[in-house]
């Protein structure tokens, strides 16, 4: 093979290389921003999911001592609380 011809088929292998690299890299990108995506959309679920466990905790504890003491102050929070 003479050396022309090598160092062409040795050139267009690394840009055929360099090319696939270069896609491979865009894909790798989008796949780490859709994870960001769903990991950022998990985080928020989370909170949400907190905030409604926690005013639960509040409302059942309310109507626990509520239950207990039998005075309407807690009564009245609780109405507050659980209805807009």
């Amino acid at each position: 093979m003479k050396t022309k011809t090598m160092m062409s088929v040795v050139f267009s292998t690394i840009v055929a290389s360099a090319v696939i690299s270069a896609a491979l890299s865009f894909n790798v990108k989008s796949k780490i921003d859709l994870f960001n995506d769903a990991a950022s959309i998990r985080y928020q679920s989370y909170q949400v999911a907190d905030e409604l466990r926690q005013s639960s905790d509040d409302l059942t504890r309310l109507a626990r001592t509520y239950a207990v003491t039998g005075d309407e102050k807690y009564e009245n929070v609780y109405g507050y609380f659980s209805y807009p």
